[in-house]
């Protein structure tokens, strides 16, 4: 997958070089908050205020709601879609920048791993998305996938919107092994940290997201989200729940 991913970079540059672009930007500011619960033992509820930016110039997307660049290879019924982009689920994720961390006796001189610079590749078709992400910083050389469908937003009024999501993320076992496992040298029996290797995993997850648009540049989103954790990261001693759950408050103005 890391060499098709690659391939696809080169493909990438060379339509580029071809493709016809917008001169205007469209910008998108706000800001937000979220209450976050995280696998971890012993973690407390998260709770993180957020700014929220997303800009478009062409084919060019830029923000959290596209990773840290991406860029439309084909824009047609099928979209391919090409960038990178910064992952760290990790326990002390530099993500999390407010996180109050556990006091489980399990993470007692724990190392935790680095965050990881990823190349992404989506498509997609009407609803249906298919993103990968592979690891090119050589931290786990790992490929994790986001398989999902979104129903077609139901409109309550003018103004309010409900949109839906579900579906899986499918990560590989060294995504598994570099997050939640836990190697020899790693290992702490006296703290409970046992030497612990996972294998791939497949995490099932639902979203839903009110927006309501109060104003022709202005729109409020609210959206909860709820995954469930395979067996494969929960028996790991670091990690104790088999769900954890979002909830984002944002309100964003949009200047184009």
């Amino acid at each position: 997958m890391k060499k098709v991913l690659n391939a696809a970079w080169f493909l990438l540059v060379a339509v580029q070089a071809q493709a016809e672009q917008s001169t205007q930007w469209q910008v998108t500011l706000g800001a937000g908050g979220a209450i976050i619960t995280t696998p971890w033992a012993g973690m407390a509820t998260q709770h993180q205020s957020l700014p929220f930016v997303s800009a478009q110039y062409g084919r060019w997307r830029f923000g959290v709601d596209q990773g840290l660049v991406s860029y439309r290879v084909l824009d047609s019924q099928v979209g391919i879609d090409m960038g990178l982009n910064f992952r760290d689920p990790s326990y002390d994720s530099v993500l999390l920048y407010k996180s109050d961390l556990s006091e489980d006796p399990v993470f007692t001189s724990y190392d935790d791993p680095s965050g990881e610079l990823v190349a992404t590749m989506a498509l997609n078709y009407h609803g249906f998305s298919a993103r990968f992400a592979q690891d090119i910083s050589n931290e786990s050389s790992s490929l994790a996938a986001n398989v999902s469908y979104t129903l077609s937003p139901w409109a309550l009024s003018d103004k309010l919107r409900v949109h839906t999501r579900f579906g899986v993320r499918l990560l590989s076992e060294d995504y598994t092994q570099h997050f939640y496992g836990i190697s020899k040298m790693q290992a702490a029996p006296q703290y409970g940290r046992t030497e612990y290797h996972s294998q791939g995993a497949i995490n099932p997850f639902a979203r839903i997201a009110l927006s309501y648009q109060f104003a022709p540049q202005w729109q409020a989103v609210a959206a909860y989200r709820s995954e469930f954790w395979d067996d494969e990261i929960y028996h790991s001693p670091l990690v104790s729940t088999h769900y954890t759950h979002q909830l984002m408050v944002f309100f964003t103005y949009r200047l184009r």
